[in-house]
């Protein structure tokens, strides 16, 4: 499955645009949907698969696919890989290895994060930009932990 280094952005955005804009519409987001991602989140150190985070929120998988890809805007296996990338970067830039970063996000080794960072990215991975990077972590939403509704 091919992406471009902005489809995790446009994910982003277009998910927390539905729930951070000044007037939420906050029945457009599936409440199965924002317990996907949370359950993403929660798990985003190891390799979840998509047929576990159906049976999390009592979908089929097909159908939690497609709801899931209409709502966030990318497929699960990709926000799933997104998430886990994120993770590693986070322990590079909090000073672990590059190898020790990617075992601590569910990647089998250093090239397979580098890999998938590259191509989720479109970078040289986390440790060849820190000096252009501009990263603030404020709590657990830069990592797209959904905000508390309710």
């Amino acid at each position: 499955m091919a992406c471009g280094p902005g489809d995790a952005r446009r994910a982003r955005d277009a998910f927390y645009g539905t729930l951070l804009s000044p007037t939420p519409n906050v029945r457009a987001i599936d409440p199965r949907i924002i317990k996907a991602t949370e359950f993403y989140f929660r798990n985003r150190e190891r390799d979840v698969d998509v047929a576990e985070v159906a049976g999390h929120v009592a979908l089929s998988q097909a159908h939690f696919s497609r709801l899931f890809s209409k709502t966030v805007g990318v497929p699960p296996s990709r926000y799933r890989l997104w998430m886990r990338a994120l993770e590693a970067a986070r322990l590079v830039l909090q000073g672990k290895s590059v190898t020790e970063a990617a075992h601590g996000a569910g990647f089998a080794d250093a090239a397979h994060f580098t890999r998938t960072y590259n191509r989720l990215m479109g970078s040289g991975g986390p440790r060849a930009n820190m000096e252009n990077m501009e990263v603030v972590i404020c709590d657990d939403r830069w990592l797209g932990a959904p905000p508390a509704i309710g």
